[in-house]
């Protein structure tokens, strides 16, 4: 059949139908295309940003780690100065020998970079030049000749002088000494200055003596004073009268940033600057030769180094320091590679975007009969997309808060039921020294002995939960060192044999075939694991033994724990590994614990590089078998044991506590009542000669008063001021006791925080009677080291 031509108007309307169809398809498609290209482009864009943003944070993390280490070297040559001054206050009179002895002990170039060298410059009176020509000659010094500054002559010839005596090394400072400082105002400003403020104190920028002839033009001088002994400093009219020389570093400033910032591998821009004697600003390093624009193979063009300015305040001078980190350099979290891997990762961004982009508009097409479907879709994708990012940042946040509630949770409660188990504890240990008083002793003993039982056991909950709190975090550290297998079996069989002995059953430790005497391992942690083997063992078995024993193959030690208890069954030995699970919901109350024991005692295991498994019969008893790597020590020999050593007793609280009466005066730092009674309880009775008071500013004041105290029992939280800022004072102003810190924080980072404030030791509470009293007379004892060796 012939089709039918259309007509003129039918072909008309039939063209407009199709650019109405064309344009009905194509217009959400298109709508589309244009919504996910500014999606793309703002996603793009947001990753590119965050990359130069990125590099810019690293880039300045890097500067301020750079201008740190500087910060660090300008306390250490104070700290140098103090101690140099320490020397020489401690002797009546320092020879040069002394000095040059001194100062080779020092290792000018390994410790401290660009200084120059140690010197002591006196104050001597015009009266007493010649004898102190004398002295100098005296000491081999012949050619010694009074020099200036060349262009500086003394104006007030009845001025002291202030002339370098003892410049070491000598052969880099060789025509140093005889020099009279004092004639060049520059120079004399420095010394005044330190001697009225009674501090370390530094020059402004100068030509030093031993640059001049070398391409270093930039030096300062950091000066300390010394003076008299036995006379008062608390006016600067006193100090001044009673000055009698200073401590002098010479520091070549290039040679300083250099050493410190700078190294042969590094590309990274330093200038550095501070105020000269008139005022005027002086630069006292500057890189500015190397060029900020640093050009990059990868990409064939430039890349821009990132500025940070610093400002410090270093002995009375202000400096400004400015750094362009490399991002050349090496090894470096903001290196070009790193920038370059971030931007490729925005490209790929790109790249899935646009084939998102082209999928979505495929779609679209494929359903564009229905337009608000597309459209729907369309939003429905990008909201879901939204809702799953924001989801996924609100499962992140809330996972960050959970995990630091619980951080924060478990050192409230260790703070919070520590403390007052210092009391419950303390006491207990009191009421143990007076049982034999008691009319009915033995039941005494018992009753005391149960508060000690229950007390113990409640911090072992406590230190179990703060374990598992390191395990997860990933805080807990394994140490292993060369430790004695018989000791950790020893030492683990007098621990737990009272507890057997209670449940009347034997506990024995066999070798199962002759093992190596020593092995590196970590003996506490192993010690916790057998603890924890040996304690659940004697718990679930009513009658018969608990045996340990020790084995070795090829490659690995074991340890195994053996009971004839009841049993678990097969299916339900994996369950007990895991947190809080107890071994059945039947289980006696006297039975149940935490149950973690066993998980911790697993994760140990495998920290350690081993596994912890076990075996079981219902009726017949288990086998907990924990294998390690067996790893001998370089240069052990080949000895091998099947016993354990002769010499061992039974643990109590009091082993090991002094047996010789102490003697100094300890100034206690104790808020609670409590507690204060129980220390001066302790600490008196061992024959020390106590004062107590209730918080840090009270303990400062009692220091500053002028009480002579040997150490310092300083409890870390207190009101009004706590015992860190009472220690960081103390150690900011010089004083040197001892402090032991005692607090009721016992997570993994609280001992560091105390030995950062400037304590000499840590203590947890509840305490420990026997192991506060061997720590207080260890740092007795260094404190009279130190004492003999001053004086």
């Amino acid at each position: 059949m012939p089709h039918r031509l259309l007509k003129p108007a039918e072909l008309a309307h039939s063209k407009q139908n199709r650019v109405s169809e064309f344009f009905r398809r194509y217009i959400v498609v298109s709508f589309v295309v244009v919504v996910c290209a500014c999606i793309t482009a703002l996603i793009y864009n947001s990753n590119i940003d965050s990359a130069y943003e990125k590099h810019i944070s690293e880039s300045k993390k890097h500067s301020a780690i750079k201008h740190q280490q500087l910060v660090e070297h300008f306390k250490g040559y104070e700290e140098a100065l103090i101690f140099a001054r320490g020397f020489i206050q401690a002797s009546d009179y320092v020879g040069r020998k002394e000095w040059r002895r001194f100062v080779d002990s020092a290792m000018l170039d390994e410790k401290y970079p660009g200084v120059q060298g140690f010197a002591y410059v006196q104050r001597v009176k015009p009266a007493d030049m010649k004898d102190f020509v004398k002295e100098l000659r005296d000491q081999g010094v012949d050619s010694f000749n009074l020099t200036t500054h060349e262009g500086y002559y003394r104006t007030d010839e009845d001025a002291p002088h202030y002339i370098i005596k003892y410049d070491e090394p000598e052969e880099r400072n060789q025509g140093i000494v005889g020099l009279d400082v004092s004639a060049k105002p520059a120079n004399k400003e420095v010394y005044d200055r330190a001697t009225d403020r009674n501090s370390a104190q530094i020059s402004s920028p100068i030509l030093l003596k031993q640059q001049e002839g070398t391409d270093s033009k930039v030096g300062l001088v950091i000066v300390i004073p010394h003076y008299k002994n036995g006379l008062p400093l608390d006016t600067v009219s006193q100090r001044r009268f009673a000055v009698r020389g200073w401590v002098v570093i010479s520091l070549d400033m290039n040679r300083f940033v250099q050493s410190v910032i700078t190294n042969e591998s590094s590309y990274d821009t330093v200038q550095m600057s501070t105020k000269d004697w008139l005022g005027n600003n002086a630069v006292l390093f500057n890189s500015n030769e190397i060029n900020p624009a640093y050009p990059c193979n990868k990409c064939n063009t430039t890349h821009q180094g990132v500025e940070s300015v610093f400002s410090s305040t270093f002995g009375g001078r202000a400096f400004n320091t400015k750094i362009i980190a490399s991002p050349l350099d090496q090894n470096t979290s903001h290196r070009i590679e790193n920038l370059h891997a971030d931007l490729s990762s925005a490209k790929n961004t790109l790249l899935l975007c646009i084939e998102l982009t082209l999928l979505l508009a495929a779609i679209t097409l494929f359903i564009s009969h229905g337009r608000s479907r597309a459209i729907t879709l369309a939003r429905n994708v990008m909201d879901s997309l939204r809702a799953s990012e924001h989801e996924l940042r609100q499962f992140a946040y809330n996972a960050q808060q959970a995990n630091k509630a619980k951080s924060e949770f478990l050192a409230n409660m260790s703070h919070e039921i520590r403390t007052p188990m210092t009391a419950i504890l303390g006491y207990a240990d009191v009421l143990a020294e007076m049982t034999d008083q008691h009319e009915d002793s033995n039941r005494m003993k018992r009753a005391v002995n149960r508060i000690l039982s229950a007390g113990d056991h409640m911090l072992s909950v406590i230190n179990e939960v703060l374990d598992l709190s390191k395990i997860e975090s990933g805080k807990l550290e394994i140490r292993p060192a060369p430790s004695r297998i018989g000791e950790i079996l020893a030492e683990t069989r007098n621990t737990m044999k009272d507890r057997a002995n209670k449940a009347d059953l034997a506990l024995n430790v066999k070798f199962l075939n002759p093992v190596p005497a020593t092995v590196v391992i970590d003996s506490y942690r192993i010690r916790q694991v057998l603890l924890n083997l040996v304690g659940n063992a004697i718990k679930f078995t009513n009658h018969g033994t608990v045996t340990i024993a020790v084995r070795t193959t090829k490659k690995h030690i074991h340890f195994e724990v053996h009971d004839t208890g009841i049993g678990v069954d097969q299916d339900r030995l994996e369950t007990l590994f895991a947190p809080y699970e107890q071994n059945d919901s039947t289980t006696p109350a006297a039975h149940q614990g935490t149950g973690l024991g066993l998980s911790i005692s697993r994760q140990l295991a495998e920290m350690m590089g081993g596994s912890l498994t076990a075996t079981s019969t219902v009726g017949l008893g288990s086998v907990f078998t924990c294998s390690l790597p067996l790893v001998i020590p370089q240069g052990a020999t080949n000895e091998l044991t099947t016993e354990l050593p002769c010499a061992t007793t039974m643990y109590t609280r009091d082993q090991n506590s002094p047996t010789n009466a102490l003697s100094g005066k300890i100034l206690v730092a104790e808020d609670g009542p409590d507690n204060q009674k129980l220390l001066e309880h302790f600490l008196t009775k061992a024959g020390l000669d106590v004062t107590i008071v209730e918080n840090g500013l009270l303990a400062l004041e009692a220091i500053n008063e002028g009480n002579h105290f040997d150490l310092i029992v300083m409890d870390m939280q207190m009101p009004i001021v706590d015992g860190y800022q009472a220690t960081r004072t103390l150690r900011n102003n010089g004083h040197t006791l001892p402090i032991l810190a005692l607090t009721a924080n016992a997570m993994s980072d609280d001992r560091q925080k105390c030995l950062q404030a400037g304590c000499d030791e840590y203590e947890t509470k509840p305490i420990h009677k026997a192991r506060l009293l061997r720590t207080v007379e260890r740092l007795l004892n260094q404190q009279q080291t130190k004492d003999q060796l001053a004086a």
